[in-house]
């Protein structure tokens, strides 16, 4: 728990740099650099995010099966419960926190997307 509350602190603090940083630009060419740059990282982020869920989720099910094949194959294989339970939940927290870090890289999307369209003027 308290893992996570390091992650969404991180992720606060990533997106007050963001908007500090916004807030100390002067020129619209400089506004629509960082913006630029800004969404080019949270997209990439995003996406390393998501790749990364999905190995997750993969691991897991494959997880499930190598244990389910075990117990199939094996008569006396000894299947512990608490073992594979503690893995899930090892999975589980890591799964979380991509899921904290893909929410913070989303704000910082949303950020520059918004000040791309205020300095182009379509926010009407």
């Amino acid at each position: 728990m308290r893992q996570m509350a390091w992650r969404v602190g991180a992720q606060l603090f990533y997106v007050g740099v963001v908007l500090a940083v916004f807030a100390e630009l002067q020129g619209r060419t400089e506004v629509l650099m960082v913006a630029l740059f800004g969404l080019i990282y949270a997209l990439v982020r995003n996406g390393q995010i998501n790749a990364g869920l999905a190995l997750a989720n993969f691991a897991r099910e494959l997880q499930r099966e190598l244990d389910w094949i075990k117990v199939k194959l094996i008569p006396d294989f000894n299947f512990d419960r608490n073992v594979q339970e503690k893995r899930i939940e090892t999975m589980d927290r890591a799964r979380y926190g991509l899921i904290i870090e893909a929410i913070g890289a989303s704000a910082v999307s949303l950020i520059c997307l918004f000040k791309i369209f205020s300095v182009l003027g379509l926010n009407t």
